[in-house]
């Protein structure tokens, strides 16, 4: 990295800190191996510093693989017709999506066999299609054929093929299994914290929903263990999601008052009301709000009978789960 270039193009005074602060050390350290062919020692590496200058030395270098370029499958008619089906379902006509999505599954089986990236994409927007239409054993169907393709062509750890986890785990919590989906949301946020970083907004929405299935099976103190870490990643993002640390902040607040904490409960609620009031302009908001400012009466109500019996209550009712999407992939 050149010291000077980057000083001058982000005004900064320590780059390289800088891009180590911002990036995972661990997919960082992945992303330099699969680009240029390097194969290291299975051990822990740990974050390069201003004063060590690089992440492994060469007694870490087990061998030098070869990096091979090929062109991708290229068929423009087929091509045309996804955009096509993609704009279809943007735009919410399922029907007219559904078809094109299908006729371009098929030109790219045409063209390149069964086993190709696009194929996959085509199978992922066919079960979101057979979700919209609430077909979900349908859905389920399509995205285990998305998954088997992408993981036999672009390998286990790929960012595509934690996306498809996600959307399995979508559907089975819908079908009400929910350690299957559990599974799946873990898997999920394991390939992208090496594929991504720990502070991705896909990783956090992937372990958020992990949170929201324990709390489902009523495992409170685990699920407020994942929420808390997605919900510290959200906090460092800034404010660029508010909608994603408010929904994150409501279901926090719902299994911390499971396990009693009820005051940290309340600060969290508290925050989804203030957050809602802001918005109370929209539409959409109204209904939203007057069931957060129902939940946080029934929070103080709660708190106060705890206080008054010095024994914490066994079981809060909770409102219905909502589960984080992820975003759709063309």
């Amino acid at each position: 990295i050149n010291a000077e270039y980057m000083g001058f193009r982000f005004t900064i005074d320590h780059p390289k800190q800088i891009i180590f602060d911002c990036y995972s050390a661990i997919s960082l350290l992945r992303s330099i191996c699969l680009k240029f062919g390097i194969r290291i020692l299975s051990r822990e590496y740990f974050r390069p510093t201003l004063e060590k200058r690089t992440p492994f030395t060469e007694d870490d270098i087990m061998e030098l693989c070869p990096i091979v370029c090929y062109t991708g499958l290229q068929c423009p008619a087929a091509r045309s017709v996804l955009d096509h089906g993609t704009l279809a379902m943007q735009l919410g006509k399922t029907e007219v999506a559904f078809d094109a999505v299908e006729e371009a599954f098929s030109l790219f089986q045409g063209v390149g066999g069964p086993m190709n990236l696009e194929s996959a994409t085509c199978l992922s927007q066919l079960g979101s299609l057979m979700m919209l239409s609430g077909d979900v054993e349908e859905a389920l169907a399509y995205f285990y054929r998305s998954l088997l393709i992408s993981r036999r062509v672009l390998g286990v750890d790929h960012p595509f093929v934690a996306h498809v986890h996600q959307y399995l785990g979508l559907v089975c919590y819908h079908l009400k299994r929910l350690e299957q989906a559990l599974g799946h949301f873990q898997r999920s946020y394991y390939l992208l914290r090496l594929a991504t970083g720990y502070e991705h907004p896909e990783a956090t929405i992937s372990l958020a929903n992990a949170g929201i299935m324990l709390q489902e099976m009523d495992r409170y103190a685990e699920a407020v263990v994942y929420l808390e870490r997605a919900h510290k990643s959200v906090d460092s993002m800034s404010d660029t999601h508010p909608q994603l640390k408010r929904q994150l902040s409501q279901a926090l607040g719902l299994s911390l008052a499971n396990t009693g904490r009820y005051r940290d409960a309340l600060r969290y609620q508290k925050f989804v009301c203030e957050s809602l009031r802001a918005e109370e302009n929209q539409d959409d908001v109204v209904a939203a709000l007057a069931e957060a400012e129902a939940w946080l009466a029934d929070l103080v109500s709660l708190a106060v009978d705890a206080q008054k019996s010095a024994k914490p209550l066994q079981r809060a009712p909770k409102p219905a789960a909502q589960l984080l999407y992820p975003k759709v992939k063309s």
